[in-house]
């Protein structure tokens, strides 16, 4: 798709996800608006982009900004993730989740001018199953929303379901950041649920899909997944990681505790069908590679920001 002029909206365009694509939008000529939540900052690093304040759990606060900016294609992003089976995430998840999605599109369905482009979790099950966390049973409600809102309401909306996405400008307490950091302060990574198999995929490829997903048909209703199709253990991601890193590990790199681990995917590679016509390019290893090396930009960045003492 040609981008030059096109304009588009952006929810969560403060997050790791909606930063890149924000970035890459502009890059590519698009008038972007990305929209944060109010009291946040609404600069942006680039400086190529506009951003706004927006309470998407404030159903009269959406429609202001579709009249004003007038979209042509609506990215939503923005939202609350956890993976936690905490009973407490419960009003919060469905809140940020939910509510907020719902009235977005409620808002799209009436301001019809737009192609929408939504993301749903491997956190969700897709084979008739109960989510396992809060987080997870607000998406799948979502989702089941967003499909209502195409069929009912016409609305031209492609869902895409994300694999674990990682990448520079992750936040640090995130697996793979937390797991590179933790080894370059010679320290050993805590990996409370080490069997837990993922799919891993570089941030690269997620914005490719997402700049793909607005020319696919939504007709057909179908969840484009967005992964590399292989799973890795936690474990095995943490050793790979450790075996590319140049310094002195420490010996008891794995500090794995006893724990039931609950909290694993629903997918796996057997069940999922990467069934259009977006391919990731990015390998893992490259991609950790890249991230490795992030990671010491970032420190090093930040070691020359610190006050020297006399």
């Amino acid at each position: 798709m040609e981008w030059n002029g096109v304009k588009v909206l952006v929810t969560g365009s403060a997050g790791f996800i909606g930063t890149h694509l924000c970035n890459k939008l502009a890059a590519e000529g698009a008038e972007v608006v990305g929209t944060r939540r109010p009291k946040r900052s609404t600069s942006n690093s680039s400086g190529r982009y506009k951003v706004v304040p927006l309470d998407l759990c404030k159903a009269d606060d959406i429609e202001p900004v579709l009249s004003e900016y007038k979209p042509d294609v609506v990215y939503h992003l923005a939202g609350t993730v956890s993976s936690a089976q905490n009973p407490e995430l419960t009003l919060p998840m469905f809140h940020d989740n939910l509510e907020a999605t719902v009235y977005l599109l409620e808002s799209l369905a009436e301001y019809g001018r737009a192609r929408v482009v939504t993301v749903s979790t491997i956190e969700e099950s897709f084979t008739g199953g109960i989510p396992q966390s809060p987080y997870g049973v607000a998406k799948q409600a979502a989702r089941l929303y967003t499909d209502f809102f195409r069929l009912q309401r016409n609305l031209p909306l492609v869902q895409l379901r994300l694999h674990v996405a990682f990448g520079p400008g992750q936040q640090e307490l995130k697996f793979i950041p937390y797991v590179i950091n933790s080894y370059l302060d010679g320290e050993a990574p805590v990996l409370r649920t080490p069997t837990r198999s993922c799919d891993f995929i570089y941030i690269e490829d997620v914005i490719s899909a997402l700049l793909l997903a607005v020319g696919e048909d939504p007709s057909d209703g179908r969840v484009r997944d967005v992964g590399s199709g292989t799973s890795n253990s936690l474990v095995h991601v943490a050793a790979w990681i450790k075996s590319l890193l140049t310094t002195t590990q420490p010996e008891d790199s794995l500090h794995i505790p006893d724990r039931r681990a609950t909290s694993l995917s629903f997918n796996s590679p057997a069940n999922i069908e990467y069934s259009w016509d977006w391919q990731p390019t990015v390998p893992l290893e490259e991609g950790l590679k890249r991230t490795i090396e992030w990671c010491k930009v970032q420190r090093a960045n930040r070691r020359l920001r610190e006050p020297i003492y006399p």
